[in-house]
This record gives C-alpha cells, structure tokens and sequence, in this order.
C-alpha cells in the first residue's frame, strides 16, 4: 500500500454502558439485534422482546457495573488499543484507526464518520472478539455493512479479518509456501500456491520457541512484503492473505489470470530471495 494513501482500519467490539445509567439502553441494543433474536416474525416481536427483557435484567446487571465502577472498562481499554496500532502502523502507513461498539457509544455509524472525516482511500475491518461467531463478529461485520451502506460514502478497497485464527493458518502457509520454493526452481511464473506441497513441513517446530521463532519470521516477511512492486504486493496478499483463487484475484486487480500467476510467481520468489539473503533457511 502506498504511504500516500490514508488507511482506515475499524476495530469491532462489543461494547458497554460507560455509565449505570446506560445499562438498561445498551441491554435492550442487544436484544434488539437480529443477530442474536431470530426466530419467525421476530422482527415485529423483537422491540417489545428487547424492551422486556433489557428493563427486568438491568437492575441484577447494574449491581455488577457498580461493582467494577459504575461502567465497563471495554471502551477505554479498546481506544487504548486503538492508539497503540496506530502508533504501530504510522511509521510505514497513513493510517487512522477507530473504534466501532455494537451495543453502545461510539456506534457503528460514529465510527464511520470519524473516517469520513479523514477521507481513507482503503480500510481494513478488525473485529477482537477471541473467536467468530454470526453473534459477535457476525453481528458486528452485518452493522457495518448497513450502516456504510446509509453513509452515501463512496465504496473504497476494504479488507476484512474475520477469524484471527483461520489467519494463523494463513500466515503459517505464507512460511510452508515460501519453505518450498528451492533456490534451484528459478522464476517459471507459475502461481506458487498452485503447485506447492501444502503437507510439506517447515523447519521451525511447533513448541513455544518454534511459535516465537515462527511469529518473528512473519514479521520479516510482512517487512519484506512493502518493499515489493505494488502490483506484486497486491498479487500476494489477495492469493495468500484474502485467500481469493486466481480468478477472483484477477478481477479484483483488473488484469489477466496469467499475469496474477506472475505477480504471485516473482513475489514468492523475491521473498524468498529476501529471506536467505538475512540467512534464513526454511
């Protein structure tokens, strides 16, 4: 991504009332989501359900806010994180990061005006809840998608993280895919995922100081993966990151699936070219 362009990057919480005051109002947001009560005809029974539930739950509930003082910690510790990525991400992006709550202040929608405010030409969705479920991550994703969709803003590049998990995986075929190219295969500008074998293991184990030694070599490669061609960089991360096959890489990019086969072909082969030139030898 080039630095010029503003990166907006949207972190998905749950949410929760920043005062006692607010327990009854955020309780009856949750129930009133239909990604949490759907059953037939939920929509016409689903205001006075969250009403009745949200006003006989909140007395027991606010006895537990009192407790932890008055407010959930969620908010301050989730702009924390915010502040914190977006430090991270500064020195090599633009990047502006916002915080969307599903339940309570700042809302989808205030989120999203907030990076209207900064004119971001790509976003990326990170969701933190620990696992995917249609009730959070799903809930929260389905928001933002209507709510963007009322903004009037225009439609930009958006990458979304759905399971934190299912993205080890992917950075863990990132070092099986690049652990497979031999120094002897040469440049054949064929796509790399096609033809590799995804069952072939890589040198660095699967204890706690393989884990470590795994995790610093997906930092080299992501630090490898910004001095690539743009169009290179894009090939690769749509193939390898957003896991979309040839065909759909293509179109995403606007160009011939044989072209996405060679961007994909040479951005293995120069990471892994990178790779050995710091001495690593997968």
């Amino acid at each position: 991504m080039e630095r010029e362009r503003k990166l907006g990057v949207v972190l998905f919480q749950l949410g929760g009332p920043d005062s006692l005051d607010a327990v009854e109002p955020f309780l009856y947001n949750l129930f009133l989501d239909p990604d949490i009560i759907d059953f037939p005809f939920a929509k016409i029974a689903r205001p006075a359900l969250a009403k009745l539930i949200s006003a006989t739950r909140s007395k027991k509930v606010k006895k537990g806010y009192a407790a932890i003082g008055g407010k959930s910690p969620i908010v301050e510790w989730t702009a924390r994180q915010a502040r914190a990525l977006e430090d991270a991400l500064r020195p090599a992006l633009h990047a502006h990061v916002v915080v969307a709550m599903r339940y309570w202040h700042p809302f989808t929608e205030e989120a999203i005006q907030e990076l209207a405010k900064n004119s971001c030409g790509e976003l990326v969705l990170l969701p933190l809840y620990p696992q995917y479920s249609k009730t959070t991550t799903g809930s929260s994703l389905n928001e933002w998608q209507r709510q963007y969709a009322r903004s009037g803003l225009p439609e930009v590049p958006t990458h979304t993280i759905r399971d934190f998990y299912r993205r080890q995986k992917v950075r863990s075929l990132w070092i099986t895919l690049l652990s497979a190219l031999s120094p002897g295969r040469g440049e054949d500008e064929t796509d790399p995922l096609e033809t590799f074998d995804a069952e072939e293991a890589s040198k660095v184990g699967d204890g706690p100081v393989g884990r470590l030694e795994r995790i610093q070599l997906v930092e080299i490669i992501e630090k490898e993966l910004r001095r690539l061609p743009p169009r290179q960089r894009e090939a690769f991360l749509l193939r390898y990151w957003e896991e979309l096959d040839v065909a759909e890489t293509a179109a995403a990019m606007g160009c011939s699936q044989g072209s996405v086969k060679t961007h994909c072909s040479r951005a293995a082969h120069a990471l892994s070219t990178a790779l050995r030139a710091r001495g690593i030898e997968l």
